[in-house]
């Protein structure tokens, strides 16, 4: 159930779904009316765009356990991404203020 998790990750899941949504309405409504040219360079630009949403969650993620944001740079390292993604998935954030604000509210 979506509203048992905490406040910020059931946002922070909420964020990641909908990008995947929009593209799944989109490719349904539109796959016959546009060329396959048109079709592939609208789609790289969606995945831009969520690409870049899920580097800012990372981020946010990131500041949550009070680490700098630049650390997102390891995901760039093949298979150190996938234990990198693990371990933001996994660890528990700060209590209270840390570096970078105080904790969210619940």
């Amino acid at each position: 159930d979506l509203h048992s998790f905490p406040t910020r990750r059931s946002s922070d899941l909420l964020i990641s779904i909908i990008p995947l949504l929009i593209i799944f309405v989109f490719l349904i409504e539109f796959l016959g009316d546009f060329v396959e040219d048109i079709l592939t360079l609208l789609f790289g630009i969606i995945i831009v765009f969520i690409n870049i949403s899920y580097l800012m969650l990372s981020i946010r993620r990131l500041h949550d356990l009070n680490k700098s944001g630049w650390l997102i740079l390891i995901a760039i390292v093949p298979l150190i991404d996938i234990a990198f993604f693990i371990y933001l998935l996994a660890c528990q954030g700060t209590h209270g203020v840390n570096d970078f604000g105080p904790e969210p509210e619940q």
